[in-house]
C-alpha cells in the first residue's frame, strides 16, 4: 500500500498549504496532506506535521459546507479538525494559531487516527478506479459505433475552466450548475451543438486548474468541416454561461493538431470510417483520456449532491434510418 500512495504523491504538483485561496485549492490540499500522513512522510516530523494542520485548517473552515458529499480523505480530514476543535476549547483564549503548540499525546492521536484509515483512502483510489474503467468501457462501445456509422465524423474536444483570477468564486455547486445548463444546451442541438450526433463529457478536479471539463463532440462531418471554429463557437458558449469568466481551450488549434499528427497520434479533426489510422487515433487516444484511471490525482474530491454525476455521454440512436 504505501507503493501505491508513494506513486500517487509523486503525481501532485508541489503543493504550498499557506497558498490555497479557494475551495478546489483547499480540497486538493488536504486530499494530498491526508494521503502523506498515511504514507509516513511525517513520522519522524511531528512538528511539521502541526504547522501544515495549521495552515489548512483556517483554509478549510472558510470553504466548508456541511451540505455538499466529500470523498474519504476529506471526511477523514473533517474529524481531525473535530479533534482539533475540542483540544482548542480546553485552552484558555486558544485559536488555531496554538495548534503548533498541542501537547504530544495530542499530536500522537492525531497522527494513529490518520493513519489507522489508510484502508478507507487506498479504498478510495481503488472505487475511482473501478469506477475509470466501466465509464471507459461504456464511453469505447458509444463512441466505436458512432464513429464506424457515420462515413465522416469532425470530432471535437475542448477543455472548460474557469479563469484563474476567478475561481475563488467558482465552488463545486456554482461551476456545476454553469456545466448543467451547458449540458442542457447541448441536447437541445441548437447554435454550435447543430449536427451534433455525439458527445461525452467528464468533470476533473485539478490541483491548480481547479474544477475543469473535458468536452467531446461529434459532428456531422457534411455539416460542419472546421473543428477549430465548432471549438470557438462552443467556447463562447461557455464564457456566455459563465459571465465571462470561462476560460476554454481548443484542442482543434492547428498547432496543437501538428504536434499529435508529426507523433502519429492525431485523432481529431475529420474522421473518415475508412481510414484505419484516424479511427484508431480517435478510438485508442482521443476516447481514452476522457475517462483515465491513472489520473486519480484529479478525482473530484466534493460533489453538491449525493446524485451529482462526473461523467456522462450521450445515447446512440437505435431509431435512427441506417440501423444505428
Amino acid at each position: 500500500m504505501n507503493l501505491m500512495f508513494r506513486e500517487r504523491i509523486q503525481m501532485y504538483q508541489n503543493i504550498q498549504y499557506d497558498q490555497l485561496y479557494h475551495e478546489s485549492e483547499v480540497l486538493a490540499g488536504v486530499d494530498h496532506f491526508i494521503q502523506e500522513v498515511c504514507l509516513g512522510s511525517y513520522d519522524l516530523y511531528l512538528e511539521n506535521l502541526m504547522i501544515d494542520l495549521q495552515k489548512l485548517v483556517k483554509s478549510f473552515k472558510s470553504i466548508y459546507n456541511a451540505n455538499f458529499f466529500y470523498c474519504n480523505t476529506v471526511q477523514i480530514f473533517i474529524e481531525v479538525v473535530n479533534i482539533v476543535d475540542r483540544t482548542l476549547s480546553l485552552m484558555p483564549q486558544a485559536d488555531h494559531d496554538c495548534i503548533v503548540c498541542f501537547d504530544d499525546m495530542t499530536v500522537w492521536h492525531i497522527l494513529t487516527y490518520i493513519q489507522s484509515l489508510s484502508g478507507c483512502v487506498k479504498q478510495q483510489l481503488i472505487d475511482f478506479q473501478q469506477r475509470e474503467l466501466e465509464n471507459q468501457h461504456s464511453l469505447f462501445d458509444y463512441t466505436s459505433t458512432l464513429i464506424h456509422h457515420y462515413a465522416r465524423t469532425l470530432v471535437v474536444r475542448v477543455d472548460l475552466s474557469i479563469k484563474k483570477e476567478y475561481q475563488a468564486l467558482y465552488n463545486i455547486q456554482v461551476f456545476n450548475k454553469a456545466l448543467e445548463t451547458l449540458l442542457r444546451r447541448i441536447a437541445d442541438q441548437d447554435t454550435c451543438f447543430s449536427g451534433l450526433y455525439g458527445y461525452a463529457w467528464a468533470l476533473e478536479h485539478g490541483v491548480s486548474k481547479g474544477y475543469h471539463c473535458h468536452l467531446l463532440l461529434m459532428y456531422d462531418g457534411n455539416m460542419h468541416q472546421c473543428g477549430f471554429e465548432m471549438g470557438q463557437w462552443v467556447g463562447e458558449c461557455w464564457k456566455q454561461i459563465t459571465h465571462g469568466y470561462g476560460y476554454i481551450f481548443n484542442c482543434n488549434h492547428s498547432d496543437y493538431m501538428a504536434i499529435y499528427e508529426a507523433m502519429g497520434t492525431l485523432g481529431i479533426g475529420m474522421i473518415h470510417r475508412n481510414n484505419a489510422s484516424e479511427v484508431y487515433n480517435f478510438l485508442n487516444y482521443i476516447v481514452p483520456y476522457l475517462v483515465n484511471g491513472e489520473k486519480e490525482q484529479q478525482h473530484l474530491r466534493v460533489k453538491d449532491s449525493a446524485y451529482m454525476r462526473s461523467f456522462g455521454r450521450g445515447v446512440a440512436n437505435s431509431k435512427n434510418r441506417r440501423g444505428l
